[in-house]
């Protein structure tokens, strides 16, 4: 699993699609802390072994959550994103001042 954080991506590549699920299930349990790194690591080998053994777990079938949207730039807050805009729309105004004051009367 890799953490794409500025791309607002989880992408996991596993074995196959259905470990892929089980990864990126797990990894977002471990997010919002329904489970533990540790519970995790021994849930992932029991449902691995559970899938060889011919019983695949719902944790391998599919997402258990509903993917969002774009992330956007995760690693940006809506308070930066505002103050990277108000700093912009200042040199504008500034800029555009200093070309007042040194434009040539015609």
């Amino acid at each position: 699993m890799l953490v794409e954080r500025t791309k607002g991506e989880l992408p996991a590549r596993c074995g196959g699609e259905a470990g892929n699920f089980l990864a990126i299930n797990l990894a977002r349990d471990i997010a919002t802390g329904k489970r533990s790194v540790e519970n995790a690591r021994s849930f992932y080998e029991q449902a691995v072994a559970e899938a060889a053994a011919g019983q695949t777990p719902k944790q391998m079938q599919g997402l258990m959550f509903a993917a969002a949207g774009k992330a956007g730039e995760p690693d940006r807050t809506e308070s930066d994103r505002a103050e990277q805009l108000a700093k912009r729309k200042a040199a504008a105004a500034q800029a555009e001042q200093s070309s007042k004051r040194n434009a040539r009367p015609e």
